[in-house]
């Protein structure tokens, strides 16, 4: 917390601004972001495991499974 920098207009040294308590306003969104992109490779994850496994089921038995 700086202060000093309370309300700040965004700059290079804040990129999205501060708040009333002189906090960098980015890094809560980079937070977020990192955590929708851990959702999201686990989403890809799991489509990828579950085509795969109907694939290879599929190709198992002959048939089409969809």
């Amino acid at each position: 917390m700086i202060l000093k920098d309370s309300l700040a207009a965004p700059s290079a040294k804040h990129l999205m601004g501060a708040d009333n308590m002189g906090r960098d306003v980015t890094q809560p969104c980079n937070l977020w972001r990192a955590y929708f992109n851990f959702v999201g490779l686990g989403a890809s994850a799991l489509q990828v495991i579950v085509g795969t496994l109907i694939g290879v089921t599929s190709a198992y038995v002959g048939g089409n499974l969809t």
